[in-house]
């Protein structure tokens, strides 16, 4: 009887560490994020004229917004109003300085649409030059954002693979 109570002890406590684990080792995950976090501008969706001005040197991260974009490299600015809804989505917005370099922009595009490499093959992303970025490159997700003054591949792909899907609708499309 005695070896029966240990055993139940036993099996009692490493079902409570397993338990505290899986909660605390989520909320670990969650919070090694990278970039830098962003108010919390809401997320109503609007009408085209309804869109508030976005006056911001990055792209905004949360706010008023209208329909999401298709997952592309677009060669044409966005309206901000748009890829917020993306953001909401889960997805990753890649935005850059119309005068980046061609050679640059080439490796962006390749890094997130050439679905050839299976350690990362990115699926939620939106690419296009912004002309009111500061920053040459800006990657952009839920509330969350990152400069860079290069191309970065390693970086840019951590940055994706900690943000992807951070989001209020990440399983929508």
């Amino acid at each position: 009887m005695k070896d029966n109570k240990f055993g139940i002890l036993i099996t009692i406590l490493v079902v409570g560490i397993l338990g505290v684990a899986v909660v605390f080792g989520k909320d670990t995950v969650d919070r090694i994020r990278l970039g830098n976090e962003q108010a919390d501008n809401g997320r109503q969706h609007v009408s085209s004229s309804e869109a508030p001005q976005y006056d911001e040197g990055e792209p905004p991260t949360s706010g008023d917004h209208g329909d999401p974009v298709p997952p592309q490299a677009y060669s044409q600015e966005l309206p901000d109003y748009n890829t917020i809804h993306n953001l909401e989505h889960g997805y990753i917005y890649v935005s850059y300085q119309p005068d980046l370099p061609q050679e640059d922009i080439e490796k962006l595009t390749s890094l997130f649409f050439n679905r050839s490499n299976e350690e990362f093959s990115p699926t939620k992303v939106i690419m296009a030059p912004r002309a009111a970025n500061e920053s040459p490159i800006v990657l952009s997700s839920w509330r969350r954002s990152m400069t860079f003054e290069s191309y970065d591949e390693q970086q840019m792909m951590d940055y994706y693979l900690s943000n992807v899907n951070k989001s209020p609708e990440p399983t929508a499309s």
